[in-house]
């Protein structure tokens, strides 16, 4: 139902602001549209918003809302996206030279909060001489996780990566907190995803439009520190997988 009526109730800017009156927004809908319009049809169109998180509706009161779901069953979707092969081109990583990994649980003790990114990606580059690795690193945050706090979360992980990513969902309500993140993001050399949450409206969602919107700045961790979080975190095959992709096997 992507039609004039949705666009206009999505692009209503007190609806944004505050919970808004129904009346009021009969009214509106009746101007920018040039027709009679039923209390039916707007009430059709919001049932449908609602469904897909757009709208949150309180008796007689609408307010404009964004999709979320808890960071976990984000990882999923978003892992699928950060392997997809225009992706990786769009980062400069080359197919059959990687190991990728969920790496937000599981590793041995000593390793912390602060040390466990999501997602790691480790990239073995080709040079003449040698075949040095690359670690890029995604730390997955929802609507409601994503803050300046995520961010320096993300500067931690640069100890054990050479290109630390944050994660988050665009918001077209809070641009002014996507902004802050992305001015805070560039200060500190961290790279920034950005991605939509679009539920399907009944019950399923998945994440879409996963574009870079900031290249991380390359860093140069501490290698001991890499090895410690490659070997604390990734599966005894991964390691072995890498360990022949570095042989140039």
């Amino acid at each position: 139902m992507e039609t004039g009526l949705v666009r206009e109730i999505l692009s209503w800017k007190p609806a944004s602001a505050g919970a808004c009156d129904l009346a009021a927004l009969m009214t509106h809908l009746t101007r920018k549209v040039n027709e009679p319009l039923s209390e039916t049809q707007v009430r059709s169109a919001l049932r449908w918003l609602s469904a897909r998180g757009l709208v949150r509706i309180e008796g007689n009161e609408l307010r404009l809302s964004e999709p979320d779901k808890p960071e976990s069953q984000l990882y999923e979707s978003l892992g699928r996206h950060f392997v997809a092969r225009r992706f990786l081109t769009s980062l400069g990583i080359a197919a059959g030279t990687y190991v990728f990994q969920d790496t937000s649980r599981g590793g041995r003790a000593g390793h912390g909060l602060l040390s466990k990114p999501d997602f790691t990606l480790v990239a073995v580059k080709t040079g003449r001489f040698e075949r040095p690795l690359e670690v890029t690193t995604f730390e997955v945050k929802n609507r409601g996780g994503a803050s300046i706090a995520s961010v320096y979360e993300v500067v931690a992980h640069a100890r054990a990566s050479h290109f630390p990513y944050l994660a988050c969902p665009r918001s077209r309500i809070e641009s002014a907190k996507i902004d802050a993140i992305r001015r805070e993001s560039e200060r500190n050399g961290i790279g920034l995803i950005l991605f939509d949450i679009e539920l399907d409206g009944s019950g399923g969602f998945t994440t879409k439009n996963v574009r870079v919107d900031r290249m991380a700045e390359r860093g140069s961790p501490d290698m001991a520190e890499v090895e410690k979080h490659l070997e604390g975190r990734l599966t005894p095959e991964n390691c072995a997988k890498l360990q022949e992709l570095g042989m140039g096997a």
